[in-house]
């Protein structure tokens, strides 16, 4: 009698079934992890991480998450609050005198939920003359072009959009409060207790050959993206195998996770399983 294959080989013709037309030498791809009852049961890379030096895409090469880099900056934001240093509902303006006086209160609330009214710091630098992609933007240029506003997009509770303005000004909060970086904070509340070291938030010294580039398409020529400095909005750069450590630990029923379930934002996307 012929055996079938074993579950593990099964579910890994069904992911190269899937993401047939990811695999190849002359393409871009992507990694999968999957979990299941709480256990990674497998991980693969597909396709290539730089087509010009030949490095293919495995389950450990790092990814730049771009905005979904907010989650951590959130993350973060809310095990500050957990300690009791800061609360949600403090004015921002407590952390962060340079902002104008609006005649209305912003909370660190309304920054995790996209409500505080602020201007986004992407267009107002393009229109201070800033080139996206080309200049090397701090988050010292963004506070200082966001602290020269004075008026809001509306008042802050009153409508939603979406702010990459609130994520860095959360990580100048976190910074003054803490003395640390973003990256220092989550690394040592996050990424550190479940994750290599692969998966942290980036600086000009994290950008590394086993970075996949982002790239952008000048003149019909792709090229090097020049990376801004503003990690709470764009700057994780995590690796499949650890997005689901992060995963299992979180929500493993035999642990205790350290990061809350919330309901109605923050920033949390299920793709991290931070919310419900």
């Amino acid at each position: 009698m012929r055996r079938g294959r074993s579950r593990p080989q099964t579910q890994r013709a069904r992911l190269d079934s899937i993401f047939a037309g990811e695999q190849g030498t002359d393409r871009a791809g992507c990694a999968v992890g999957v979990v299941q009852d709480g256990r990674l049961t497998d991980a693969r890379g597909y396709g290539m991480a730089d087509l010009g030096s030949g490095i293919a895409i495995s389950p450990r090469s790092v990814f730049h998450v771009a905005s979904v880099s907010k989650e951590f900056a959130a993350m973060s934001t809310i095990l500050l609050a957990q300690s009791g240093r800061i609360s949600l509902d403090d004015d921002v303006h407590r952390y962060i005198p340079e902002l104008a006086d609006y005649g209305h209160r912003i909370t660190i609330r309304h920054l995790l939920n996209h409500t505080s009214g602020l201007r986004d710091q992407w267009a107002l630098l393009m229109e201070s003359g800033w080139r996206l992609g080309d200049d090397l933007i701090t988050e010292a240029d963004v506070l200082d072009v966001v602290s020269r506003q004075k008026h809001l997009n509306f008042v802050p509770g009153t409508d939603w959009l979406y702010s990459n303005t609130g994520f860095t000004m959360l990580a100048v909060i976190i910074k003054r409060v803490t003395g640390q970086s973003l990256r220092q904070y989550a690394q040592e509340r996050i990424f550190g207790p479940v994750c290599s070291d692969s998966t942290l938030y980036r600086t000009l010294t994290t950008i590394n050959p086993a970075t996949l580039r982002a790239l952008t398409d000048a003149v019909g020529e792709m090229r090097s993206k020049v990376w801004a400095r503003s990690a709470a909005t764009t700057g994780t750069l995590p690796v499949v195998l650890d997005i689901d450590a992060s995963l299992v630990e979180i929500h493993s029923e035999n642990k205790q996770a350290t990061a809350p379930t919330y309901k109605g934002g923050f920033g949390f996307h299920p793709m991290f399983c931070f919310a419900d």
